[in-house]
């Protein structure tokens, strides 16, 4: 439980964020608490100020953005007034302001807002991380306008903030999170040379930061190794993947980075050396074994990564227990990497011929995901639905599995996903359930309805999601 004693010394924009799922009870604290503290202090208090933006987030995670917006400015206004302008908690309240302005998609004055929170924080933390976080939210703004040059130079400054924070370093998630963003910028601008440049820099950084038992200097090598293949350079790729295959065995859990372990994996997955990739996996695992953290969430990230490897070449049951593995651990921590892994788990429990064990567990991670996005109907409901409804259908609950089809196609036209093959394959199960049953009016109004709603293309799409 959580008190209003609590609302004291957090930062008004981060409030909340570790009660995700629990927005209700937040947020009635929240109302409860502002007529007391107007009572007492009045409007023109810096705590009054922090309790709006605090119900903004709350508004925020109900998808209730105009309201999230309107609570915001009163924030942010009240802190201009009693704060200034050079004041942390007031760009906290921007970068709030921001990401509510971004859902709206009011992306100049999102811009604005994020501009102003950074430069406030430039100003006063003096490069704390709240400052990469504060280029970061701008950056991603930027690449929603398609400005992939302008993005691409704020994240050149991250990953450098992250290269030389304390905490950070070339063998650290943070540092190859940023590197996989900026490559991204390059290649949507098609600076090839610039990506073979920062792919080599890398690596140079990588040799002389890291020993050779951290899974980063392999992840550099076939990551540089895959980019000359694609250049139609192999026979200059051939070394880097030797050197890499004779660090493989070498690999501990040195560095805890997930991030450059899906880089080597997907990379050894790409080129067919499945045995390495699952070797990869192996040894990480066994070295965080020994590791008595608990509970240990790197762990839970790999077993994961483990899990889906393994599912990618039909070993289904030995996917089935890493997942089972990774959801015991991720329960201490009902997040959004829970809600996946329990989603990957009922899939793959529906290719052992395990329908009914996969529906506990699609069902536990659909309740999950509107826990922790209450409003939301996004690809987090959609997919999760839909494989709901192929565990249904095996069972032969076709009523139940016949609604769960059709939440889904709701769920992804909701979120603009009716070009992809998820939503396709959902409409010809709901077509294929529909024809067994004998309701073949019905299931050809189910095509002549999707025939209908088929948006034309309407041009080039950022071929860029923000994370």
């Amino acid at each position: 439980m959580f008190s209003l004693g609590m609302l004291g010394g957090v930062t008004a924009a981060e409030f909340l964020s570790d009660f995700k799922g629990r927005s209700a009870e937040a947020e009635a604290l929240l109302r409860e608490a502002l007529p007391l503290q107007l009572a007492a202090y009045g409007q023109r208090n810096p705590t009054t100020a922090h309790i709006l933006v605090s119900l903004a987030v709350a508004s925020f995670w109900k998808q209730d953005f105009v309201e999230a917006e309107r609570l915001c400015e009163q924030g942010i206004a009240i802190q201009r007034e009693v704060l200034g302008t050079n004041d942390p908690a007031l760009g906290g309240s921007l970068n709030t302001l921001g990401g509510v302005l971004q859902k709206e998609h009011k992306l100049p004055q999102s811009e604005a807002a994020f501009r102003e929170a950074l430069d406030i924080r430039r100003r006063t933390l003096h490069g704390n991380r709240d400052v990469a976080w504060s280029i970061k939210q701008l950056a991603w703004n930027l690449v929603a306008q398609k400005r992939f040059g302008d993005a691409e130079e704020l994240f050149r400054e991250t990953l450098a903030y992250w290269e030389n924070e304390k905490e950070g370093g070339v063998g650290s998630e943070a540092y190859w999170t940023h590197l996989a963003w900026l490559t991204q910028m390059l290649k949507a601008q098609n600076k090839l040379d610039d990506i073979e440049a920062l792919h080599r820099d890398v690596l140079d950084r990588v040799r002389k930061a890291l020993d050779a038992t951290h899974v980063g200097v392999p992840a550099a090598l076939c990551q540089l190794g895959d980019f000359l293949v694609s250049r139609n350079q192999s026979s200059a790729a051939t070394e880097l993947y030797r050197e890499a295959q004779e660090l493989i065995p070498q690999l501990n859990s040195s560095g805890r980075n997930i991030a450059a372990a899906v880089s080597l994996v997907d990379s050894l997955r790409a080129r067919g050396r499945l045995a390495d990739a699952e070797k990869v996996c192996e040894r990480i695992i066994q070295a965080e074994s020994q590791n008595a953290e608990e509970p240990n969430f790197f762990l839970g990230h790999v077993l994961h990564l483990f899990g889906d490897l393994l599912n990618s070449q039909c070993k289904f049951e030995a996917a089935v227990e890493q997942f089972l593995k990774g959801v015991e651990i991720r329960r201490k921590q009902p997040d959004i990497h829970l809600q996946m892994t329990l989603l990957y788990l009922g899939s793959t429990l529906i290719d052992c011929g395990k329908p009914a064990e996969a529906e506990h567990y699609l069902r536990e991670a659909l309740a999950l995901y509107r826990t922790l996005y209450p409003g939301e109907e996004l690809g987090g409901t959609a997919r999760p639905t839909k494989r709901l409804a192929d565990a249904l259908a095996k069972q032969g609950k076709v009523a139940e599995a016949e609604q769960a089809y059709r939440e889904a196609i709701v769920s992804y036209r909701k979120c603009n996903a009716t070009d992809t093959p998820d939503f396709r394959e959902t409409v010809n199960s709901l077509v294929s359930l529909l024809k067994s049953e004998g309701k073949l009016s019905e299931a050809q109004a189910v095509l002549d309805d999707v025939k209908a709603q088929s948006a034309p293309n309407d041009g080039e799409k950022n071929p860029i999601a923000a994370p």
